[in-house]
C-alpha cells in the first residue's frame, strides 16, 4: 500500500473538504488506500521496479553487460508494488499523495468507478431548456487510465511511460 492511514490523515488535515475522509471508518480508509494502490500499480510507469534494477546493476557490475533479461524480469515480479523504481529505495511523496487522492475519490464516490465510462459516450443530455453535450470521441486521459482523481493524475502523469516509448535490449 502506498502510504498509511495515519499518513493520509496528516495529508488531509491541510485540505479543504476532507471531512468525508476524516469521518470514514478506519477499515474503509484502509480498503480505499489498498484499492487506490492497486489502481496505480496497473499504470505504465517509466523505468523499472527497484528489484529489477538491482539485478540489472549487479549483472552489469559483474560482467560489464546484462547477462539475463529473464532474471531481471523475474526479480521485478517479486516486488509487490510498482514502486520504488530504479535506484530509489523509498516511495516518492508525490505518489503517496496521489494515492491518497485516488482513495478519497473512491471513498466519496458511492458509484463504481467503472460507471464513469458509461456516461462518456453520451452525445447529448438535457432537461427542459438545459442541455449538455459530450464529445464521445475523446476520453479524458485520467478516466481512460482508470484514475478517478484529476488532481492525482496531474501529480503522477510526469512519471508515466510515454506511449511512443519502447524498450529494446540485445541479448547475446
Amino acid at each position: 500500500m502506498y502510504g498509511t492511514v495515519n499518513e493520509s490523515l496528516t495529508f488531509f488535515d491541510d485540505r479543504l473538504h476532507a471531512s468525508a475522509w476524516e469521518n470514514a471508518a478506519g477499515s474503509d480508509r484502509e480498503k480505499a488506500l489498498k484499492q487506490a494502490s492497486h489502481m496505480l500499480d496497473r499504470l505504465s510507469w517509466a523505468g523499472e521496479r527497484a528489484a529489477a534494477a538491482t539485478v540489472r546493476t549487479a549483472q552489469i557490475a559483474a560482467s560489464g553487460y546484462v547477462t539475463s533479461e529473464k532474471l531481471i524480469n523475474e526479480a521485478g515480479l517479486t516486488q509487490t508494488h510498482a514502486f520504488p523504481r530504479g535506484t530509489d529505495t523509498v516511495i516518492p511523496t508525490t505518489l503517496k499523495e496521489a494515492c491518497f487522492l485516488v482513495a478519497y475519490a473512491l471513498l466519496i464516490d458511492s458509484a463504481d468507478v467503472n460507471e464513469d465510462f458509461a456516461t462518456l459516450g453520451v452525445s447529448s443530455e438535457g432537461h427542459s431548456s438545459v442541455r449538455v453535450s459530450y464529445n464521445s470521441d475523446r476520453l479524458l486521459p485520467h478516466i481512460a487510465a482508470g484514475v478517478p482523481s484529476f488532481e492525482a493524475w496531474q501529480m503522477i502523469s510526469p512519471f508515466l511511460q510515454e506511449n511512443n516509448e519502447i524498450e529494446i535490449s540485445r541479448v547475446s
